[in-house]
């Protein structure tokens, strides 16, 4: 049988994953602690054979369970480079800007975190602000993973800019401050928050101009146009799941869009693509409401936009309606949901 090209680059990125957190644990005389976890999980004679994300978030999971090595996340982070992503962090790192490689991050997340980490951008104030968040919720407060996912951002943005000062940036990390904290500062050079409700790097929004030092478009013309034929080889339709999330997530008002005006630009039949989304174990709807969610926590915690303000950005007609959407979603009003966070705004 031809092996599927889009899996063994997503197979070539894992076993990379796997191959650095087993050099860190061995450069640190853990080594019987990495094999012990990989029995644990029916691991062992498996890292020559196909992984999966959920796989390694797992080992992840028990090495911290077992306090194999503090700061885990943070030297293995600090391991990862464009170059163990392959195509898609060859398409990342020739960007023309910085918001080309942090916006390109987004683009080709799953390449380096499958579907449990997905990232959100926003400008606030003078600051630009990547969120990753993780799912299932379980994965939010990993120590290990929420390391490696900001320090493998930092490092991304570093290699694209090695002149930037990182001496006013900041990132948040919804764990509380481990033992270990004062490695931080030695991975990290700016500013660590904990008990936060996000794992996010924050960087002033006036680097988003600065020019790329790889920047190339030549080069990223083809690897995003490589990146498509791979992806067209493993289902034919582009992996319509993620292309319908990333349309929406494009979309000032993401409950506006139709489905006959999304199949439209997506190039494909209504049929098609609900096959798809069936084949994925979702749908339009689940999707869509998935995005507006998302939207609407950003949008509460501004506190210069009233409720149904909010609710207009995300294409209801009403604000009765966001709101009782919201509550079924959420178990709460956004009037509720706004206390909760301690931002007063207006209803």
């Amino acid at each position: 049988m031809t092996p599927n090209p889009l899996l063994s680059e997503i197979q070539r990125i894992l076993h990379r994953y796997f191959e650095d957190l087993e050099t860190v644990l061995k450069e640190e005389g853990q080594e019987a602690a990495f094999r012990r976890a990989l029995v644990a999980l029916g691991l062992e004679s498996g890292l020559s054979g196909q992984l999966d994300f959920e796989a390694y978030f797992k080992l992840l999971e028990v090495l911290d369970a077992r306090s194999c090595l503090p700061g885990l996340g943070l030297k293995v982070g600090a391991m990862k480079s464009h170059g163990i992503y392959g195509l898609s962090g060859m398409s990342l790192v020739t960007q023309g800007t910085l918001e080309g490689v942090a916006r390109g991050a987004q683009e080709h997340s799953e390449y380096a975190w499958g579907s449990f980490v997905r990232f959100r951008m926003r400008i606030e104030g003078g600051w630009f602000i990547h969120r990753y968040e993780m799912h299932p919720e379980r994965w939010t407060r990993l120590i290990p993973l929420a390391e490696q996912v900001i320090m493998t951002g930092y490092r991304m943005l570093s290699e694209a800019d090695p002149g930037l000062d990182w001496s006013q940036c900041r990132a948040l990390f919804t764990h509380d401050e481990p033992l270990h904290s004062d490695l931080y500062g030695r991975f990290l050079p700016f500013k660590v928050a904990f008990s936060q409700d996000w794992n996010e790097l924050w960087i002033p929004a006036s680097w988003l101009d600065r020019p790329s030092c790889f920047a190339n478009s030549s080069i990223q013309a083809f690897c995003a146009g490589r990146l498509e034929v791979l992806n067209a080889s493993e289902s034919g339709s582009l992996g319509l799941d993620r292309r319908l999330r990333r349309l929406l997530e494009g979309f000032d008002r993401p409950y506006a869009p139709t489905l006959p005006e999304l199949t439209r630009q997506l190039g494909v039949s209504e049929r098609l693509l609900q096959a798809d989304l069936e084949k994925a174990a979702t749908s339009f709807r689940a999707i869509q409401l998935e995005v507006v969610m998302a939207r609407a926590h950003d949008l509460l915690r501004d506190p210069r936009l009233s409720v149904k303000e909010v609710a207009f950005k995300l294409g209801f007609s009403h604000s009765a309606s966001f709101c009782r959407a919201f509550a079924r979603e959420t178990g709460q009003t956004p009037t509720q949901f706004r206390s909760s966070q301690g931002l007063e705004g207006h209803s």
